[in-house]
């Protein structure tokens, strides 16, 4: 990659941890996952994401700039950034739409067993009568 375009490695992972903290707060309006919503704006991708360019910029500056001034230098970083920008945008939709789907939602008072959990669904699974198996 450097012999392509000029710029280190690390300096590309910069700027990918950069774009996917962008696009964590400029999507944050145009998500419609689930969430905390102030002003119709998702409230944890846009804390992230403001977050993560504060902490990348206040860690890194040199490298920051350094690339930032490399990038427009030749075509090939520009074509190179471009791409960077697009794989950020799938990470960042990754994280937003699919993650939250992942979490353990919270069980309805009427879901929850004799102790005021939520029974497991391999014992829900295990209790049903399957035809031609045993009794």
């Amino acid at each position: 990659m450097e012999e392509l375009t000029g710029i280190r490695a690390f300096d590309w992972v910069l700027a990918a941890m950069y774009a996917v903290a962008a696009v964590l707060v400029v999507g944050s309006p145009f998500w419609r996952s689930p969430g905390t919503r102030v002003g119709g704006v998702l409230v944890l991708p846009l804390a992230v994401g403001f977050g993560g360019i504060a902490a990348l910029a206040l860690t890194f500056p040199a490298e920051t700039r350094t690339f930032l001034g490399a990038v427009v230098d030749k075509g090939a970083a520009l074509v190179v950034a471009a791409l960077v920008v697009l794989v950020s945008v799938a990470i960042a939709d990754f994280l937003v739409s699919r993650v939250p789907r992942w979490s353990p939602r919270r069980a309805s008072s009427d879901e929850r067993g004799a102790r005021g959990t939520r029974p497991s669904r391999l014992r829900s699974f295990s209790r049903q009568r399957w035809p031609g198996w045993g009794s």
